[in-house]
Order: C-alpha cells, then structure tokens, then sequence
C-alpha cells in the first residue's frame, strides 16, 4: 500500500517490529473482504518511492537519554508528516523541522509550530505537555480529533517526558501559524518550491512562471515555509500562506 508511512517504520528496531507481528497475530480473524485500493497515478508514483530494501538488521535504539528516546518515538508516531513543512514533491524543507504549517484536509487547518519558539509551544512545560496528550485539551479547548492524543495520551509518563525532552531540543524557530485567519497562497513556500524544481530541471531560477522572483526573508534569514494562514518571517515582513491551525497550540 503506497500510502503506509515506510520512511517513518523503516527505522523501527527489528525486536520491536517482532512484537508488532506477534500482537497482529493474537487478534481474532475476521473475514472482510476489501476492494484493491486505487490512487492517481501520480500518487502512485510518488508514494511507491517510499518502500526502500533494508539490508542491514535495525538494532534497538537508546532508550537510556531522554532525547534520544523521544525521537525515537516522534520517528515512528510520523509527527513529522503533520508538524514539518514539505515541498510540491512531498519532502521535508530543510531547517524547518516542526515548524508547523501543513495544511490538514481532514480538519480543514494547519498543523501548529511544535518548536520552543514563542510562535511554538516555548509556554508548555512538562507537565503541561503530559495533561495536554492525557486529556485532550489545551485549558479548555479540545484538540482537533485529527490529533492523535488518545493514542499518544497512553504511553508512560516517562515515555511522554521523553517526547517532550525530544520537542524541547529543536531548533526555535519563528513561523506563526494562525487558523482564525483566511487561507491564502504563502509566496515563501512557492519561491522555495520552485527553486528546488529549477535546480532539477535546470531552468532559469529566477525566471518564477508566476512572474514573482524568489524572496528570501528581509533579514537574510533562509525561507520560512509559512503554510499557516498567517506566517511571520523577517522582521517587519508579514507572509499570507496556504491553510492552518490554531496557534499556540499542539493542535
């Protein structure tokens, strides 16, 4: 299924994947039949790209350091995929990890910026990051039902540290992202996209087919890829973007 998120399971530990297998196989069967599942042809080839051989065996991870072991698990929960903004060609922007931005059809938002920066979520602490994936809610707003916090909200206590450790050591970065505001196209994203295609194709990568020339941050900072509906860059510079959720916030 070229849908499955393989470049997240891939770093799965082989003992781990075992035990996947075992708890599948202690489930009672039942026969339901399905239809064979049919996507675009484009998404077919761009998501059939995902599946690449193992040759080595994936040992077991440190589980010993707190951020090594959040990571861990972040890499399997696929957070990335909602929380990291991507290009035309489904691959994470460089620099921009957890930035927020994505837009998520299914909740008609965008994914919230899980950095430490102010725009991120700098006001969780802890225990607050444990309250929130145990319950639900942010104070008294819920989660959107996209957010997988009943999932998440099981894990141990150390565990969810862990993962907290693991989003408190990423870079701060500022891109605010801002669903009260109406979704418009984020040029940002666009002049990076597109000079990430030129450079494949080997076109002029100044000459923008929309007739904008790449822009860069005021500042001289790199792009920020800002697909929140209101995306703050530069100092100074406001950047409309594509869709969003609610900031600050998990989700």
């Amino acid at each position: 299924m070229p849908v499955i998120p393989y470049r997240h399971f891939r770093h799965m530990s082989d003992e781990d994947l075992a035990s996947v297998i075992v708890y599948l196989r202690s489930l009672l069967p039942v026969r339901h039949v399905l239809p064979h599942g049919k996507l675009p042809l484009t998404r077919r080839w761009k998501y059939n790209r995902y599946p690449l051989p193992l040759s080595v065996e994936v040992p077991e991870p440190d589980l010993s350091e707190p951020i090594r072991r959040g990571a861990y698990y972040v890499e399997l929960g696929k957070c990335a995929d909602c929380h990291t903004p991507v290009d035309d060609d489904n691959q994470y922007l460089a620099n921009l990890d957890f930035t927020g931005g994505n837009f998520l059809d299914e909740a008609k938002k965008s994914a919230p910026n899980l950095t430490p920066d102010a725009s991120g979520i700098s006001f969780y602490d802890e225990a607050t990051f444990i309250r929130v994936m145990r319950t639900g809610k942010v104070g008294a707003r819920r989660l959107d039902p996209i957010v997988p916090w009943r999932n998440v909200g099981q894990m141990s206590v150390d565990d969810l540290k862990a993962i907290f450790a693991y989003l408190r050591s990423l870079k701060a970065v500022r891109q605010q992202v801002d669903n009260d505001e109406p979704p418009t196209f984020c040029k940002v994203v666009s002049a990076e996209t597109w000079r990430r295609g030129s450079e494949l194709s080997g076109l002029n990568q100044d000459a923008d087919p929309t007739g904008s020339p790449p822009r860069v941050p005021v500042d001289g900072s790199p792009p920020i890829a800002c697909a929140g509906r209101v995306a703050r860059g530069g100092p100074g510079e406001d950047r409309r973007a594509r869709p969003p959720q609610t900031s600050p916030a998990i989700a």
